[in-house]
């Protein structure tokens, strides 16, 4: 470790040195110096040094260390065999991938419902879903 500080001073003091010189150091050669007589300074001590590991995961949203956003909430999902007011925005596709998962199914929608004509139905309007 004394080694260490010594040859470090000692490359300051050399640094030091060429600096206070006039001119620039890069135009002027001394050929009579031959090979730099300045010493190699040693790589620093390595340390037993441990980065804390981030917690663990939880899934929890609010918790720290969690980055993660919670999902957007879906619109309600009407339960089969139950009737639905129409909102405002829905069709009859809309309506039958929410409750099916196909909006193929709307025909089934249409079925249960007399009422409907055609494919036309309108915000506040209650719908058989089976």
């Amino acid at each position: 470790m004394r080694k260490i500080i010594i040859l470090s001073a000692a490359a300051m003091l050399a640094v030091a040195a060429g600096c206070g010189s006039k001119g620039s150091s890069a135009n002027k050669t001394n050929k009579s110096l031959g090979p730099d007589p300045r010493p190699l300074a040693a790589d620093p001590p390595k340390t037993n040094i441990q980065t804390p590991t981030p917690p663990p995961e939880t899934g929890l949203t609010g918790v720290p260390g969690n980055n993660e956003t919670p999902p957007p909430t879906p619109p309600p999902t009407p339960s089969k065999g139950t009737k639905y007011v129409v909102q405002r925005g829905d069709t009859l596709w809309s309506i039958a991938v929410r409750t099916y998962g196909d909006g193929k199914q709307y025909k089934r929608i249409v079925a249960a419902n007399p009422s409907i004509r055609g494919d036309r139905i309108a915000a506040g309007q209650t719908l058989v879903l089976p």
